[in-house]
């Protein structure tokens, strides 16, 4: 095998691994920036955040749990899917 050869092979792989990283890059600033928590029912957490706001855009655990009271009389919800990542609503 030339030096050549071994060489457009080393260009290759540095080219392919760059372009991976980038990638995986991209993927997480979209995942970051679709708005999206996580949480499994959006009117459910749009409910809870506008009954409890928090700082960050993701409602972390520890948000979930510092919930002890949630009145949703007037928010049209017809799921409760996701009530249960709430562990202290009484």
């Amino acid at each position: 095998m030339s030096q050549q050869s071994v060489n457009r092979i080393k260009r290759t792989g540095i080219i392919t691994a760059l372009a991976l990283f980038l990638l995986i890059i991209a993927y997480i600033i979209a995942y970051l920036g679709s708005g999206s928590s996580g949480f499994p029912n959006q009117a459910l957490e749009k409910a809870i955040r506008q009954a409890h706001p928090v700082g960050s855009s993701k409602l972390l655990n520890k948000d979930l749990r510092s919930i002890t009271r949630l009145d949703l009389s007037y928010s049209r919800l017809n799921d409760l899917e996701g009530i249960e990542l709430l562990p202290n609503l009484r």
